[in-house]
């Protein structure tokens, strides 16, 4: 094509197109001429843009009746493209160019500047089962900022029902209530355990029966601060007889071990099964007499997703899915 006719040509495809403004022209219906072009058959190019032969064909149509002029000549082995056509590719190539590094710019830009998301969670489940997950993550992620707010686990959905907190750690189940608005998804699993002071006489059993617990004062607040159950519930239906009342309660796992040290009594924790006992006290699992209790994800639903976000559950996941 000479310079004057190209030239022609291009004015002319320019006055077509401001002709049909009111038709919309889409990325897929230019992809799919440019694939053409280079292919040299419509099904040559459905097959590299993972598309059906009809699809290409409708999109290189529908171009040809937008613009007005024919773009492909068909022949037995495929299709060339008419000098307009080449034209149109030519130009289309430009624009689908300019497009990828807008989608690669704004990648970038987003990974640069990070995000932020607020996670709600209990003070023992910080402590004692994400915090390695946060310092693995940070490293990972050195953009992406996080705040944590603690709080009782009976309050987590709501915080993040209320957009307080973007997503949180809970044992308990979500309220009948909230199940339209939130999703809840086990992540991982904890053990009961008797925490007491490490010359307790419970640390010479072998064996720790339901019933040995009641020969002693328990630190959890009654009702409140067991994961998520109801202590006195929980201990009715696994032993008999009275219990000794404890002089001084405490809610969160960090009080009530402070507790145990002071000698007010022993405390039954929910932690991770790999956690380590704390060399200060002696801890026993008691999974042959309490049920395990789940740690759940809660999240809104129908919320934007940041895949950072999505890369921290994953590595909280991943953090305890060997555990025994």
């Amino acid at each position: 094509m000479t310079t004057d006719a190209g030239s022609k040509l291009r004015l002319r495809l320019l006055s077509m197109s401001k002709a049909c403004q009111h038709k919309k022209l889409t990325l897929q219906q230019l992809r799919s001429l440019c694939e053409t072009a280079r292919s040299g058959s419509f099904a040559a190019a459905a097959t590299a843009l993972d598309s059906s032969h009809a699809t290409v064909h409708q999109h290189v149509h529908a171009l040809e009746r937008s613009f007005g002029v024919k773009l492909v000549d068909p022949h037995e082995r495929g299709c060339t493209m008419t000098e307009s056509g080449w034209l149109l590719v030519e130009l289309a190539n430009a624009v689908l160019e300019t497009t990828d590094r807008l989608q690669q710019t704004f990648a970038t830009t987003l990974a640069d500047l990070g995000c932020n998301f607020t996670i709600a969670i209990t003070p023992r489940i910080f402590l004692e089962d994400l915090a390695p997950v946060v310092a693995e993550f940070c490293k990972q992620s050195p953009q992406t900022r996080l705040t944590f707010l603690e709080m009782d686990a009976g309050e987590i959905a709501t915080a993040v029902e209320t957009r307080r907190a973007d997503f949180g750690f809970t044992p308990v189940p979500l309220a009948q209530d909230q199940i339209r608005t939130l999703d809840s998804e086990a992540s991982y699993l904890l053990e009961i355990r008797i925490v007491g002071p490490k010359d307790h006489p419970l640390s010479r059993r072998r064996v720790i029966r339901p019933n040995d617990l009641i020969k002693y004062p328990i630190v959890n607040a009654p009702g409140k601060g067991f994961s998520g159950l109801n202590l006195e519930s929980l201990l009715d239906q696994v032993t008999t007889g009275p219990r000794i009342v404890p002089q001084a309660t405490a809610v969160f796992a960090s009080s009530q071990r402070e507790l145990v040290r002071l000698g007010f009594g022993l405390a039954l924790l929910a932690v991770a099964s790999s956690t380590a006992p704390h060399p200060e006290f002696f801890e026993r699992s008691l999974n042959g007499s309490f049920a395990k209790v789940p740690v759940r994800l809660i999240r809104r639903r129908g919320a934007h997703w940041p895949p950072a976000a999505e890369d921290f559950v994953r590595l909280v996941r991943a953090r305890f899915s060997s555990a025994p």
